[in-house]
């Protein structure tokens, strides 16, 4: 029960007076002590058994949480120089051909929404002058009359 309260206020954040009530206790001291008790059993058994890296031994996590190449890295075997320097260097590549890649594509597409922008400011430029025009023969037609 006390863990159950414990629990409970970590997830919904709630008064001592609330989960008082909730767990049917005398009052908010009593709630404080059980809460205390419940995080000082939790620091004593649960966490050494469960979390940390005192919980499992390192042949247990080389056995079975790790991939074959760290494995094989961890575990002594010889390593061979040349074959990490290959990959390295393969590694380095695909970055260089990678940011070249996207460098080319960023600039094709500023390249496109300039000109597409070009083209509209000069058809905006053409219906402006259309309109010009239209208001110079309103007010030729207004002088002759």
């Amino acid at each position: 029960m006390a863990v159950g309260c414990l629990r409970t206020k970590l997830r919904l954040g709630l008064s001592n007076n609330v989960l008082a009530t909730l767990f049917s206790f005398s009052n908010k001291r009593t709630v404080g002590r059980i809460l205390e008790s419940a995080r000082q059993a939790l620091v004593e058994d649960f966490v050494p058994k469960h979390l940390g890296f005192g919980h499992i031994s390192r042949k247990e996590i080389l056995q079975n949480h790790t991939r074959p190449l760290a494995k094989h890295l961890l575990t002594g075997a010889r390593h061979d120089i040349s074959k990490m320097r290959r990959l390295s260097t393969s590694y380095m590549e695909f970055l260089k051909d990678a940011s070249s890649i996207q460098y080319d594509d960023d600039d094709n597409d500023d390249d496109d929404n300039d000109d597409d922008d070009n083209n509209d400011d000069d058809n905006d430029d053409d219906d402006n002058d259309d309109d010009d025009n239209d208001m110079d023969d309103d007010e030729e037609t207004h002088d002759q009359t």
